[in-house]
């Protein structure tokens, strides 16, 4: 006897991704898809191929505000917190039904991931909070791309699941901004200010230029170095650090700019 376990999946605009993933995912007893791109596709993709799966439109942007707001309709005793490009082996789903016999001394587990990015294997990604009781997981509120934690006792499992992120650099990067964007929507406004980079004076400006200056070159090379087994993919894990920089500082400064009313939050047909 063992404890039931749903995978929940937070998405958005990804029918081609989430089949795969899907197709690992067999063994969970319940699947809760939370779209907050109301997509047809992922729709009938379901009903056709994954009767198994729990269709919800949730138009909620911050993925842990959906997960609360989907929460009720989860009704198996763990929750698998799963990302639409991940993909579960059966190793992992082995252990993980393994770990889940009952009695379960635990309320969470991390599992180990193995990182693919621009169409190679980067080896070991981030070992994080993936599972966890139904009732007991919850969000620090800390930042928006973090992940769920626990107050009980945690265990970490030893087979790791596949995250297959972007193929394109240029995704990646677009990718970067929408997260500090939302990164930035969640900051107080005198903090906002403090880094805001119109505000500033000539000597904090160029200070924080040269500051910034020095940080890109030491990210580029230290991550350079870290993925030194593959190149192509290296130089694109690169260059990708040194957009996460730039784009924390853009859109803390679009968002002190937005709330002063100096920009419009309307793109007004731009995007």
């Amino acid at each position: 006897m063992r404890h039931t376990i749903a995978a929940y999946l937070g998405v958005k605009n990804c029918a081609f991704i989430l089949k795969e993933c899907l197709s690992r995912l067999d063994w969970v007893d319940e699947i809760v898809v939370g779209d907050a791109s109301d997509n047809d596709e992922v729709r009938r993709m379901l009903e056709e191929k994954f009767p198994k799966a729990k269709y919800y439109h949730n138009t909620e942007v911050d993925h842990r505000l959906r997960f609360e707001q989907l929460r009720q309709n989860i009704k198996s005793d763990f929750v698998l917190w799963v990302d639409s490009d991940e993909f579960y082996t059966a190793e992992c789903a082995h252990e993980i039904l393994e770990a889940l016999e009952q009695p379960c001394a635990y309320d969470g587990f991390k599992i180990p991931s193995i990182s693919h990015c621009f169409g190679e294997c980067l080896g070991q990604g981030a070992t994080q909070l993936r599972l966890a009781r139904t009732s007991k997981l919850k969000w620090p509120m800390k930042s928006a791309h973090e992940m769920p934690v626990v107050d009980g006792p945690v265990k970490t499992l030893k087979n790791p699941y596949e995250h297959h992120n972007n193929p394109r650099l240029g995704i990646f990067a677009v990718k970067h901004f929408r997260y500090e964007a939302a990164e930035a929507a969640l900051m107080e406004t005198e903090k906002l200010e403090a880094g805001a980079l119109d505000k500033m004076g000539p000597f904090k400006f160029w200070w924080i230029a040269a500051l910034d200056w020095l940080r890109f070159n030491k990210r580029f090379f230290q991550t350079l170095w870290h993925y030194r087994n593959t190149r192509y993919a290296a130089l694109c894990m690169a260059y990708s650090r040194i957009f996460h920089v730039i784009a924390a500082r853009i859109c803390r400064t679009e968002e002190a700019r937005m709330r002063r009313g100096t920009i419009p939050r309307d793109t007004r047909g731009y995007l």
